[in-house]
């Protein structure tokens, strides 16, 4: 007999960190789950704690992989999943209690819905708790129109789309598709090393309604030395997922487009501020450039003349710093 619910956990040599992870997905009052651990090549006591683990309860599934990454390594979990509800959980994070539970009880209540998310809590690099990561970093969820369907879960009437294009609030740890939408032909990009889960999620929400549970039901421990730290890898992240969301959701309507663009513009001035800060001035100006082309505006055209001539300075004073990496990003 299959379990509801797979929930796939992507590992590369964690294996201090996993039972955490395991620990929680083994506290859940829905007990109605397996697990599939996806090891990503390690090399450490991955494979004899899942060992452990699955010795236990019988319903954890060890899978090994060479190393390809966590996006690899999720699309592997899917097509080994049984279950008809598929979730997911980053082996340094955890599931608070109520996760399975309060989720499929959106999907039960209404029954159209392929995607739930819901809040998650995070700690910080200090070790502080904080409550709400939606209302910290993503406040965007609750302007969207919604309707109630039972005590803090809703249904998303108008989807998700439009917003998506703003903000990527829908965590990987904290959402759960119906196995069925995703098919044979939704999966991770392989080719985004950073916010992989928003084009994710947003070719998940183009087919199907969407509903959140308000409630906090994951909790993210920041680690040192993320890519959530690192403000190029951001940026990039961002440029790549949202060129991945132009030309991969072929229903995007004008202004849906026209949103998106704004986002990208603004992700790439991003990069033009990182460049900027280390003094590469010829990638830079590319990047302003790039900025403007996706919202062209006046001050745009003239940020983007004023780096053109900082970068013919920088280049008759000698400087050609980064010059061939413009043409490489």
């Amino acid at each position: 007999m299959h379990a509801m619910v797979s929930i796939i956990i992507p590992t590369y040599q964690r294996a201090a960190l996993l039972p955490r992870a395991l620990n929680s997905v083994a506290a859940q009052t829905n007990d109605d789950w397996e697990a599939i651990v996806v090891d990503d090549g390690s090399t450490d006591d991955t494979k004899e704690v899942v060992r452990q683990f699955a010795s236990k309860t019988g319903r954890i599934r060890y899978v090994h992989q060479p190393n390809q990454g966590a996006s690899a390594a999720r699309n592997r979990g899917i097509d080994a999943a049984s279950g008809e509800f598929v979730a997911f959980l980053d082996s340094d994070d955890e599931y608070l209690p109520k996760m399975i539970e309060r989720e499929l009880s959106l999907f039960r209540r209404a029954p159209t819905l392929g995607l739930v998310f819901s809040d998650y809590s995070y700690v910080d690099l200090d070790g502080l708790l904080h409550g709400s990561a939606l209302c910290d970093f993503f406040p965007i969820v609750h302007a969207m129109p919604r309707e109630l369907i039972e005590t803090n879960s809703y249904l998303f009437p108008l989807g998700i789309k439009d917003w998506l294009g703003q903000s990527y609030f829908v965590s990987t740890i904290a959402g759960m598709v119906r196995r069925d939408v995703l098919g044979d032909a939704i999966r991770f990009s392989r080719e985004h090393g950073y916010a992989e889960e928003w084009l994710f999620f947003g070719q998940v929400a183009e087919r199907c309604q969407v509903g959140f549970v308000n409630e906090s039901l994951a909790l993210h421990h920041f680690t040192p030395g993320s890519m959530t730290r690192n403000g190029e890898g951001n940026h990039l992240g961002r440029v790549k997922s949202l060129m991945g969301m132009l030309n991969g959701i072929d229903s995007l309507t004008h202004l849906q487009r026209q949103k998106l663009r704004l986002q990208l513009s603004d992700a790439f001035a991003g990069m033009r501020y990182t460049k900027t800060r280390v003094g590469n001035e010829w990638n830079s100006c590319v990047y302003s450039w790039k900025s403007f082309l996706q919202s062209p505006t006046l001050r745009g055209l003239g940020r983007s003349a004023k780096q053109a001539c900082r970068a013919i300075v920088a280049s008759l004073n000698g400087s050609d710093c980064g010059r061939s990496a413009a043409g490489n990003e």
